[in-house]
């Protein structure tokens, strides 16, 4: 799996939910550009299934939620992938063996909220 893919895939869904990206906004916020709460956990929630993985979503809304750090959050959390580190920007957060004691995950949320698709 590469970055492109992921994009991709990203784009692609936020696309099906009515959210046109062009690559100059993948490093713009996703709230800014327009995509609403309930979308933006639809679409978390779509890439968890889809990738098998699931976002530390505390730690993912601390920072702009962007294409870009979707992407980088993505190919280091998926399985397979040796590396226990996520580039955010210019920050490196260490990913906890095991996960953090207070992750929830986007499925868990949009579960919880009667989001989930």
């Amino acid at each position: 799996m590469n970055g492109t893919t992921v994009c991709a895939v990203i784009v692609d869904e936020l696309d099906r939910q009515g959210y046109r990206l062009g690559p100059e906004e993948y490093g713009e916020d996703l709230v800014g550009a327009g995509v609403n709460s309930v979308s933006l956990v639809r679409l978390l929630s779509c890439l968890e299934d889809r990738f098998d993985i699931e976002f530390e979503v505390a730690r993912l809304f601390r920072e702009p939620v962007t294409v870009t750090r979707l992407t980088e959050v993505i190919i280091a959390r998926a399985p397979g992938d040796a590396t226990d580190r996520v580039s955010l920007g210019d920050a490196t957060d260490r990913i906890p063996p095991g996960g953090a004691t207070d992750r929830v995950s986007a499925r868990d949320a949009a579960d919880h909220e009667g989001t989930r698709p």
